[in-house]
């Protein structure tokens, strides 16, 4: 929800990242990832990623454990 709102776009399963989060996810673990771009490609030594990019998504993230975890705490 939170990516749609900011028009953020997402990638579906078939994205291939996926890591420890797909093994949850086929345990009936609720998962996602937030994949952050970088225009020197993932795990390179070379990889340069924006700050503004990694600040959305640490907002992301914020509201989604707040609504997921934190609902109704005052």
């Amino acid at each position: 929800r939170q990516l749609g709102e900011l028009s953020i776009p997402t990638m579906d399963i078939g994205s291939g990242g996926g890591h420890d989060c797909a093994v949850f996810a086929d345990q009936g673990v609720k998962s996602a990832m937030l994949f952050i771009r970088n225009d020197g490609g993932s795990h390179n030594s070379e990889e340069s990623m924006e700050m503004a990019d990694f600040e959305k998504a640490a907002d992301v993230l914020s509201d989604f454990l707040s609504e997921e975890f934190c609902a109704g705490e005052s």
